[in-house]
């Protein structure tokens, strides 16, 4: 015989089923109100991250370089015509020496020191200091103005003097100069080649450093990058 349910447990049945819905909805709710404020909380900490590295950038003042900045206890005072100026202690006093660039510009070239100890070595020795230009180069004029301002540096700073001379680095017909390369480097004749190609830097052998830019803007950067080791503003 079957039970028979009352009317009175259907609608406590009823009941209990209603709240447990609204306990479930209450829940759901609750949930969807956490993950939005963890959302808004994580969307906040990300501007306030970007807020905060932007004005790291902007105030890094690290890499800026003004006119009457130290390097290496060299002073710089930069031109009306944008080049640098500094003054560097040689056998005939203090002398203003003036660069395309400054060296702070320059700190991502490479540099082997051992290419200062080989000037060195030369200039003890009463040796030569070539410049040497490739003949081939279409820019050869203007690369000759980077090799112009690292003679006038080896001559009257470093102090090899008369002995600094301008050469090609091989044989042209056209032009009867003096020929010097790294096949003739030694220790009494250092050689500074310059050149533009597709490698960019400067590479040391023995008494002798090859000067190679993309273009002739480089070329300059990479010749003042070598004055200012050979001069001891970098080392």
């Amino acid at each position: 015989m079957a039970k028979r349910i009352s009317p009175g447990k259907v609608e406590k049945a009823v009941l209990e089923s209603e709240n447990e819905e609204k306990d479930v909805k209450k829940s759901d709710s609750n949930k969807s109100s956490l993950n939005k404020a963890w959302y808004y909380l994580f969307a906040a900490l990300i501007v306030i991250l970007i807020v905060v590295l932007i004005f790291i950038f902007n105030n890094d003042k690290s890499n800026v370089f003004v006119s009457g900045d130290s390097y290496n206890g060299f002073v710089f005072n930069q031109l009306d015509d944008g080049l640098w100026e500094t003054e560097i202690k040689t056998i005939y006093g203090d002398m203003p020496v003036i660069f395309h660039y400054n060296p702070k510009e320059l700190e991502t070239y490479y540099f082997n020191t051992s290419a200062i100890k080989d000037v060195n070595e030369v200039k003890d020795n009463n040796g030569f200091f070539f410049v040497a230009l490739n003949p081939l180069v279409d820019e050869s004029g203007s690369v000759a103005i980077a090799g112009i301002e690292v003679a006038k540096i080896a001559s009257k700073v470093v102090g090899f003097g008369e002995k600094t001379k301008s050469a090609l680095t091989q044989r042209d017909p056209e032009n009867p100069s003096n020929v010097a390369s790294c096949e003739e480097a030694s220790s009494i004749a250092y050689v500074l080649e310059f050149d533009v190609g597709n490698e960019s830097g400067i590479f040391i052998e023995p008494y002798c450093a090859r000067l190679i830019g993309k273009d002739f803007e480089e070329t300059v950067r990479l010749a003042d990058a070598f004055a200012f080791h050979m001069v001891g503003v970098m080392k």
